[in-house]
């Protein structure tokens, strides 16, 4: 790819990460024109091996011999293809009944950009925490962030003062090297 790609993408993933912090000025980051549009449906041939490894995670063997890993590529293929393509056509629709044609590529640009990190942290969270050398201890004993389905709406509220540590918990990593996993 040529420079002026590889600077848009790096200004639409800086733009990515300030909106999810809740900058409004990541939206400067975009080119949020027709070609910018188009430009920016590259994000979805970036992620799509990252959607592969997701793949991979969520076809048990049985389904790989039983189906075939031709077969089953190819329609998930398929899929993403659609989905990547759908969707903006769902939004173009939204947006001109509502009113806001002219809002679309503001919309979809920053959209379609996005995809890129959030197919990155989805196959993170998808590792099993002993592959990912830099996972911290702390989460590879719990092996889980959230609460199990059975626990009560009690666990997600905060603790009172007399049962909360006296600082947070932080997280130690491992000192082990990548082959000590």
């Amino acid at each position: 790819m040529p420079t002026r790609a590889w600077l848009e993408i790096r200004l639409a993933l800086i733009g990515t990460l300030r909106l999810a912090r809740g900058d409004r000025g990541g939206l400067a980051c975009f080119d949020r024109s027709a070609d910018g549009f188009w430009r920016s449906f590259r994000a979805a041939v970036i992620s799509y091996p990252l959607y592969l490894v997701l793949l991979s995670m969520r076809v048990t063997v049985a389904e790989w011999e039983r189906s075939g890993a031709f077969l089953i590529i190819t329609v998930e293929t398929i899929a993403y293809v659609i989905a990547w393509t759908a969707f903006p056509l769902l939004m173009l629709i939204v947006a001109q009944r509502i009113g806001r044609p002219h809002r679309f590529f503001d919309f979809m640009v920053p959209y379609n950009w996005s995809q890129l990190p959030q197919s990155a942290l989805f196959v993170l969270v998808g590792l099993e925490p002993r592959a990912v050398c830099w996972v911290p201890n702390r989460l590879k004993q719990s092996r889980s962030l959230l609460p199990s389905p059975s626990s009560s709406m009690s666990g997600l509220l905060p603790a009172s003062r007399s049962t909360r540590p006296r600082r947070p918990p932080y997280l130690s990593f491992s000192s082990t090297s990548c082959l000590g996993c």
